[in-house]
């Protein structure tokens, strides 16, 4: 048998058969054999994920998860304060814009049920005409009543002071009686 085994290796490794050639051939063949029976009982093993490696990767993931939430719903709610805050302002300057340019009647402004900020044509309540914003319900506006455009000059039926706020800070904007808008 060890002849056949000999044979086999020789034909397959070349080099093999000078090795075969000496008087230690039978210990040649018993660390061969041993060899190549615990890379047959290694590999089959290093073939997958073991139950320890899935459970450091997802603990590792609720750990990373854990540590974002907080910035993550901080940029949440500044992304939201910060659109409310331009939603306001293009509001009220699109309605004195329509209003100035004599499109379709009078234009105007206001803080509708809902929580709504509200571009209109006509009147706030049965408007001919209306663009709603949804203010999200961690911010709160005050000072926003319903405001008109003059037609030529874009002035507002009233001065406001809306203020927008949230946990993070608030931002005032003014609307004086010239109809100039300012933002603090």
């Amino acid at each position: 048998m060890r002849i056949d085994l000999i044979n086999l290796i020789s034909k397959q490794i070349p080099s093999a058969k000078s090795q075969f050639d000496n008087f230690d051939i039978g210990i040649y063949l018993d660390q061969l054999e041993i060899r190549n029976f615990q890379c047959i009982l290694i590999l089959p093993m290093n073939r997958g994920i073991t139950i320890i490696e899935l459970l450091v990767i997802a603990a590792l993931i609720a750990i990373i998860g854990t540590a974002a939430t907080p910035f993550l719903s901080n940029f949440i709610l500044r992304n939201n304060y910060e659109t409310t805050v331009d939603k306001v302002l293009s509001s009220l300057n699109k309605a004195q814009g329509y209003s100035m340019s004599g499109k379709d009647g009078v234009w105007g402004i206001c803080l509708a049920s809902g929580n709504k900020i509200r571009l209109y044509r006509g009147s706030c309540v049965i408007p001919d005409f209306s663009e709603d914003f949804d203010v999200p319900p961690s911010l709160t506006i005050s000072g926003l009543s319903d405001t008109t455009f003059s037609p030529l000059r874009g002035e507002p039926s009233q001065a406001l002071t809306i203020i927008v706020s949230t946990q993070i800070g608030s931002r005032t904007v003014t609307l004086n009686s010239a109809g100039m808008i300012d933002v603090n």
